[in-house]
């Protein structure tokens, strides 16, 4: 059996101040990268020191953190961290779920402001050339955002003949966004169809079309052994469960009933993830 060991311990930010009673020219060369995750609850660790590496106390003094957007060069976010240890110099900032949830993904430039007891404030040096300002990444939620399931009831499709001769009729649900659209991760669909004591044969189409996808854009996907038909033979059946894996711009369902079909189609429930 393998082992995987996490760690908790996170290293904070390396901020200094200019004090010229410290006997060296010492601040620290290099801070590790900070990534924040979109719609998680973030932390970022602090320590607060002078220009040789000793930290300063933070007693009865106030840290706040300003976020810009590199792109738009608009301040998302100005807070104040909360001092977690006031002899060692030490403070947290938690950024919550909330407040990325407009954020734009990409580059993010911040600097940290520091109001002493009288009132002075000082912007925080990041580097040893003297930057006040830091960046992070904004990365999507860890593990993926929740995608929700998608309704279509049986009363929303629309009858449709693809051969007049035959009378080939289904009834056929609208055009819908599909994984290249949606951003999910790998395009795989999860389809339930619910029915009452319903007969007949349920398929789908998808499309490739950047646009609105023309009749002849649409190209039938496999669902049962390499065919493009579910048929549902048991009147008692109520739930039917499919899944597949597509790239591609639209999708969308159709359905119809047997013959002896005396039974209802309820609806399609989908997901992509």
């Amino acid at each position: 059996m393998s082992l995987i060991n996490l760690y908790t311990y996170k290293l904070p930010v390396q901020l200094s101040e200019t004090n010229h009673g410290a006997p060296n020219f010492n601040r620290p060369m290099y801070n590790y990268p900070i990534t924040v995750y979109k719609n998680n609850n973030n932390t970022i660790d602090f320590v607060v020191r002078d220009n040789d590496r000793k930290p300063i106390r933070l007693i009865d003094c106030k840290l706040h953190v300003i976020i810009q957007n590199v792109s738009t060069g608009s301040t998302v976010l100005e807070k104040r961290a909360k001092i977690t240890d006031e002899v060692r110099g030490r403070a947290q900032l938690s950024i919550t779920a909330s407040e990325t949830e407009n954020w734009l993904l990409g580059g993010y430039i911040y600097n940290v402001k520091i109001t002493r007891p009288g009132g002075q404030q000082e912007f925080l040096y990041v580097d040893v050339a003297n930057s006040a300002t830091g960046n992070f990444e904004l990365l999507p939620a860890v593990g993926g955002e929740l995608v929700p399931a998608q309704t279509i009831l049986g009363s929303q499709f629309t009858p449709t003949s693809f051969d007049w001769d035959t009378y080939d009729d289904w009834q056929v649900s609208g055009s819908l966004a599909a994984y290249n659209q949606v951003g999910a991760n790998n395009g795989s669909f999860t389809i339930a169809i619910y029915t009452t004591n319903w007969l007949g044969e349920f398929r789908v189409q998808a499309s490739l079309q950047n646009l609105a996808p023309t009749e002849k854009s649409w190209f039938w996907i496999p669902l049962v052994a390499g065919t493009p038909s579910l048929t549902v033979q048991d009147a008692s059946a109520h739930v039917q469960s499919l899944g597949f894996s597509l790239n591609a711009q639209w999708i969308r369902f159709m359905y119809k009933s047997a013959i002896n079909n005396l039974g209802s189609f309820d609806k399609v429930v989908y997901k992509i993830t």
